[in-house]
């Protein structure tokens, strides 16, 4: 068996201060929910930043922000409150009832008035049911102990992990990757999805010296284009095959990685193939699979080696060297994407402090080598990106610009509380993950040796991660978002479960009570995969995890999956009339401004740079800051009679017509584009 964490088995157990940092989660739930409700009656102004403070979508934003900060810290402070709640019995059914009184305090904070009955929900009874703990006088002893030998190795790759990791890997890319290219790319055609999330950064990229945020959007990041520029081809139907196997041999390196790390963590790699298994499965959606990059892990497909890199500082003789390489993973998650890079960030700050809290030279020291290889890593791979002119300040203003953009945040319907399935989602899944947070991190600081440093470490560095990817998602607007994001949670929420189920066999020693507890892990992977089968979106039908799956021509199945095939169809290339327009009128030394859907596609096939700062320019509509009157100052324009002026989203429209009134005159036609030359 490998070794452990600390080179010895340690006694691990169920211990009743889980009980109490959950108990102070809820409490912290509760905090939010009352500063929010004064909020909602104007004694607390709500950020303009979050939206118009009198609709309910900003308080349900207010509400989860400050559910942020209030529970990490009370599940934190909650063990040392009072010995009462050592009493495990007693703070496991608090905290029960009071869960189920929780989507009422949040509804009652967000949108709904303190009356009637839902003045009992709100104010007697889940402070009746925080508060009955103090009522049981003698504390019970509930601690279940096991012998938890983890299978962490802080030394050597054992040849058995990387025969495991090989067969994972070849799975996961048998799942993943197409038998019948074809066919999925025929599906997904000429969809702007795959051109916002590869195509249009990358297509920005072929000129040297642009910088994101100054010369163009870094809608998710600026690490995504700078990579796929190596993947662009002439063809846009060679392009989109490249985004399916790049979508693919990304979410494979995701999963695998997963799989690596959650191996390590249940010391059980069975259990860890059937959590991240059912995590792939729940990623499948639509019939055309990887229509949206964005909505698979290919946004964040280095989470888990950062994970796995940051515990490898926990003990290490090296410490200082180690946080250097988990700094600078975290650095390359921030290049790739922006938003979960600031998560990955800020949690090895987080997790840097709690493993050098007792010494503050140390802490000093670790926060230093985070530093240096987060800002390191990210700087080296953004200069050999866009080279030197990254040094300035609009390139930092324009990361941070699309996280603005978007802090409307949960996406735009509002939270259906009292949603039996919405609950496990809006209500259990934080919850968890704030109590696994506020837990860990005092077992840590007060140095607890119930369950290995690294161990702990993992598991608050996976619920904060999970915790961050699910806000956004938390109301279900689309629940394809949220189940994709959901797997850091996931693995959080499993291990919980294997970790009681553990303590229950080894805590009684009888027949029955192992055949009960053989049959709950039976009874939940029964569970999983009816899940899997059944799940569905009432707001958005289409088909989801297996359903999604079976139709997809996988290497896996493909070769068994009856359905129809398809092939790609050309009529959407740019013809060579176009080509030799835009060759003819276009300097190959210019920035070349193209208004059309398929303005990528004669991108491509020009290799050309586009002028206008988004691509495809006819959706530049969602980002109207980014129109402006002299965008399209030197050089021709370039309109598609697919997409007339007059049906132009404004402000597009008014920018377009207003330049060529002014400034041009018309100029030759080809099959589809009709150029305007200056005049």
């Amino acid at each position: 068996m490998d070794s452990s964490l600390d080179s010895t088995s340690v006694k691990a157990y169920v211990p009743s201060s889980v009980l109490a940092a959950s108990w102070g989660a809820c409490v912290g739930w509760t905090l939010a929910a009352l500063f929010t409700a004064f909020a909602k009656a104007g004694f607390v102004a709500v950020p303009l930043i979050l939206g118009n403070p009198g609709q309910t979508k900003p308080l349900e934003k207010l509400f989860y922000l400050s559910c942020y900060i209030v529970c990490p810290i009370c599940a934190y402070l909650a063990p040392r409150f009072s010995s009462r709640l050592r009493n495990a019995w007693a703070t496991a059914l608090s905290v029960a009832l009071f869960l189920l009184f929780a989507p009422w305090i949040a509804a009652a904070a967000t949108s709904g008035g303190l009356y009637g009955i839902a003045f009992l929900y709100w104010l007697v009874v889940p402070l009746i049911a925080l508060a009955s703990p103090f009522f049981v006088a003698t504390p019970v002893s509930t601690t279940f102990e096991y012998h938890d030998e983890m299978a962490w190795n802080t030394q050597r790759f054992s040849m058995r992990d990387g025969v495991w990791l090989l067969g994972s890997c070849a799975f996961f890319a048998a799942c993943l990757f197409p038998i019948d290219t074809g066919t999925v790319i025929a599906r997904i055609g000429y969809n702007m999805h795959v051109v916002s999330f590869y195509i249009g950064p990358a297509l920005f990229t072929q000129h040297r010296g642009l910088i994101p945020g100054i010369d163009f959007f870094p809608q998710y990041g600026i690490g995504i284009g700078a990579f796929f520029s190596l993947f662009l081809r002439p063809f846009a139907g060679a392009t989109i095959a490249n985004t399916v196997f790049v979508t693919a041999g990304l979410c494979v390196f995701y999963f695998t990685s997963v799989f690596f790390v959650l191996g390590k963590l249940y010391r059980s790699r069975a259990v860890a193939f059937a959590v991240v298994l059912f995590g792939l499965l729940l990623c499948f959606h639509l019939i055309p699979v990887f229509l949206d990059p964005s909505s698979w892990p290919a946004r964040y497909p280095f989470l888990f080696l950062f994970v796995w890199t940051m515990s490898l500082a926990v003990g290490s003789k090296m410490q200082a060297a180690s946080l250097v390489a988990a700094g600078a993973v975290a650095g390359l998650c921030l290049f790739w994407n922006t938003e979960t890079g600031i998560y990955a960030v800020t949690s090895s700050v987080i997790a840097t402090v709690l493993l050098s809290s007792r010494e503050a030279t140390t802490m000093a020291r670790n926060l230093g080598a985070v530093a240096a290889g987060c800002v390191g890593a990210f700087f080296v791979l953004a200069f050999i990106a866009y080279g030197p002119g990254i040094f300035q300040a609009g390139f930092l203003f324009g990361l941070i610009k699309p996280l603005s953009v978007y802090s409307e945040g949960l996406a735009s319907a509002s939270i259906e509380w009292r949603s039996p399935f919405n609950f496990l989602i809006a209500v259990v899944s934080p919850v968890l993950g704030f109590a696994t947070m506020g837990w860990t991190a005092a077992a840590i600081v007060r140095n607890e040796t119930t369950y290995s440093k690294r161990t702990l470490i993992v598991l608050f560095l996976l619920a904060f991660l999970g915790n961050c990817l699910m806000l956004k998602w938390v109301n279900k607007s689309i629940d394809a978002l949220g189940y994709v994001n959901a797997m850091p949670m996931l693995a959080v929420a499993a291990w919980w479960i294997q970790a009681s189920l553990r303590a229950v066999r080894q805590r009684f020693n009888d027949k029955r009570v192992h055949i009960g507890v053989a049959a709950a892990g039976v009874g939940l992977l029964v569970s999983a995969f009816l899940f899997l089968c059944f799940v569905r979106d009432d707001e958005n039908p289409t088909k989801y995890a297996l359903q999604s799956f079976v139709v997809y021509p996988s290497i896996l199945i493909g070769a068994f999956e009856g359905g129809q095939r398809y092939a790609w169809d050309p009529n959407g290339e740019a013809s060579s009339a176009d080509v030799a327009l835009l060759e003819h009128y276009a300097s190959a030394a210019n920035r070349v401004s193209v208004v059309s859907p398929y303005d990528w596609v004669y991108l491509l096939r020009t290799r050309s740079v586009p002028r206008i700062p988004w691509i495809p320019s006819t959706t530049i509509r969602a980002f109207p800051f980014l129109v402006r009157n002299g965008m399209f100052d030197g050089g021709p324009i370039f309109l598609d009679s697919r997409a007339p002026v007059e049906t132009l989203e404004e402000p597009l429209r008014s920018v377009v017509k207003d330049a060529i009134r002014s400034r041009y005159r018309s100029g030759p036609t080809g099959t589809f584009l009709h150029v305007f030359l200056e005049r």
